[in-house]
């Protein structure tokens, strides 16, 4: 497993260095600049933004930084668009000798226009309504699941206070957070979650990746303070079901994911946890995995988020290859599984 992290690192790193040379190369050559010095301080400026944006920035919670990362997300997505209209056009190239500054200018404006548009839209977020149907649940519940709300540089405060503004209006009987509800530094400074404590419903929070990057046993004191109730490998009953909640942690010790930090996984926690027979059980992990051990346990229903659904083309159609649940319902030896793709962005 260790080698396999490394070899992914590895790769990773190669593609950034890679596509950081070749777009500022085929962008210049196309527009026929020839000064060296602008694709080495393009290349240069790709590649920190990419070794910022695994967060190195996150630490710091000053307002400056927060302008910095708005821009290194900017820069990241234009630069993954960019990556694949050069091949488009490289390949079309092969086959028709099209007037290089146009195609230039036509690139760089696809760029710029879609990530504007996928900015205005993360903006925003959506309600989905599902109804799913638990064996021995004695009256009907209704449950708002939130996860990946990423309360840091890129949403604060006011983003928060519109969730919770919605989820109160839709009036459900529990609220489950499922991890990632802070990326960065500047969500623990004072105020930035307190439209928390505003929902009325009962709300249970397990951690996610991100959470373990900034100060997670502050973060647990704010949320204590907020009546938000943290889950730590352990189980409550409430409503007539009984609700387990894991930290973020690996399915197994051959697992491949985001590090967790810890020896403890759903392998040998779930069984360390006691449920009792005939009360439905619904369990909170921030990502989809270690379902066979979820099932194996006897648990109705999964929820988890983590996967954003790749949240950015074309890492929406790579996410299904490393996650198999990526978005929306499935079911899988006995055990449904619900995977939100998120209300915020990574």
């Amino acid at each position: 497993m260790l080698l396999l992290r490394i070899g992914f690192i590895s790769l990773f790193s190669g593609i950034v260095i890679l596509t950081s040379w070749y777009v500022p190369h085929r962008i210049l050559k196309l527009l026929d600049v020839k000064k060296k010095w602008l694709k080495y301080t393009l290349m240069g400026t790709i590649i920190l933004c990419s070794v910022l944006s695994v967060g190195v920035i996150n630490s710091f919670s000053a307002t400056i930084f927060s302008i910095i990362a708005q821009i290194i997300g900017f820069i990241i997505s234009i630069h993954v668009f960019l990556v694949l209209l050069l091949l488009v056009a490289d390949g079309i190239r092969l086959f028709w000798k099209y007037p290089k500054k146009i195609a230039a200018n036509i690139i760089l404006a696809i760029a710029f226009t879609i990530t504007n548009i996928g900015f205005w839209q993360g903006l925003d977020f959506s309600v989905e309504r599902n109804t799913i149907y638990i064996k021995n649940l004695k009256q009907k519940l209704k449950i708002m699941h939130i996860s990946d709300i990423h309360i840091g540089h890129q949403r604060g405060r006011v983003y928060l206070k519109r969730i919770v503004k919605k989820t109160n209006k839709l009036n459900p009987d529990l609220v489950v957070i499922t991890g990632d509800l802070v990326d960065a530094a500047s969500a623990l400074k004072p105020g930035v979650l307190d439209p928390l404590s505003k929902l009325k419903a009962p709300t249970y929070f397990v951690t996610g990746n991100h959470d373990l990057t900034i100060n997670t046993q502050k973060l647990y004191k704010i949320l204590k303070n907020l009546g938000i109730r943290v889950l730590r490998n352990e189980v409550v009953q409430t409503h007539g079901i009984q609700i387990v909640g894991l930290d973020y942690m690996l399915a197994d010790e051959n697992s491949f994911d985001v590090p967790s930090g810890t020896n403890n996984t759903i392998k040998n926690t779930l069984p360390k946890i006691k449920l009792k027979e005939g009360v439905p059980s619904i369990l909170l992990h921030h990502s989809p995995i270690g379902i066979k051990y979820i099932s194996k346990k006897g648990i109705d229903l999964f929820l988890a988020g983590h996967t954003h659904g790749g949240q950015l083309f074309p890492f929406t159609l790579m996410a299904p290859i490393i996650f198999p649940y990526t978005k929306g319902y499935y079911i899988k030896g006995g055990t449904q599984i619900f995977v939100s793709q998120g209300v915020g962005t990574v």
